[in-house]
């Protein structure tokens, strides 16, 4: 008699390495979890062998040749919201089940966005480097300018863009954002100015982009928009 195959999950590219959950849910069902970088094909190949479901962070790269080595695939979730490293015609022509997390770590990138445009707007850099010379020169830091005196420009006005609209409006910053599918009242309920893409690019201080990325939106700031 044949022994029966378990059923395999595959984790690729865990950033926290840390999976109780994961088995914690997965265990009772009887499921095998196993775990990978994602990094390199090969590697990949091997681990994911035999696998009906892939859970995958942002770095592995989901690609035709790997999908159709994978005869048991039935399912791919992204740890994240962009889907731009799953091959989705091919998964779609498979018939593979593609999910991924549409909140995940919305505060915590939008956090982020604001500590790193905060820093540039206090010239946070170059003061350390003064300061680590051992020769201060505030002038070095000139001009300085309030928040309230700058604009910031939202190009995409999803979860995380709004999240960053309310934190910088919080701090003073005038927002403005670019949006086709966004209703422009629905910005404006906001405190968010809407414009189109060229006048923010041309009127902001600061802009910040919050797009999925898609054939539609690769170069959509390049250098000859900027």
């Amino acid at each position: 008699m044949l022994a029966k195959k378990s059923r395999k999950v595959a984790v690729l590219g865990a950033r926290f390495g840390e999976l109780n959950i994961e088995r914690e849910l997965l265990s009772p069902l009887g499921v095998e979890l196993v775990e990978g970088s994602g990094k390199g094909q090969t590697e990949t190949l091997s681990i994911c062998k035999d696998v009906e479901a892939i859970l995958c962070g942002g770095s592995p790269q989901i690609r035709t040749a790997l999908i159709r080595e994978l005869p048991r695939l039935r399912a791919i979730v992204r740890y994240g919201i962009g889907v731009d490293t799953i091959d989705l015609p091919e998964a779609t022509r498979r018939g593979i089940y593609i999910a991924n997390v549409p909140d995940y770590c919305i505060e915590e990138v939008a956090t982020h966005t604001m500590a790193l445009i905060l820093s540039w707007t206090r010239k946070l850099p170059i003061a350390q480097r003064s300061t680590q010379s051992g020769k201060w020169d505030v002038t070095l830091l000139m001009p300085l300018q309030s928040p309230r005196d700058l604009i910031l420009g939202l190009v995409g006005f999803g979860r995380i863009a709004q999240t960053v609209a309310r934190m910088a409006r919080a701090v003073g910053f005038q927002v403005c954002a670019a949006d086709p599918y966004v209703k422009k009242k629905d910005m404006s309920k906001k405190g968010v100015k809407p414009v189109p893409l060229r006048c923010l690019i041309r009127a902001a201080d600061f802009v910040s982009l919050h797009v999925p990325l898609s054939p539609a939106t690769r170069h959509l700031l390049n250098a000859e928009s900027l």
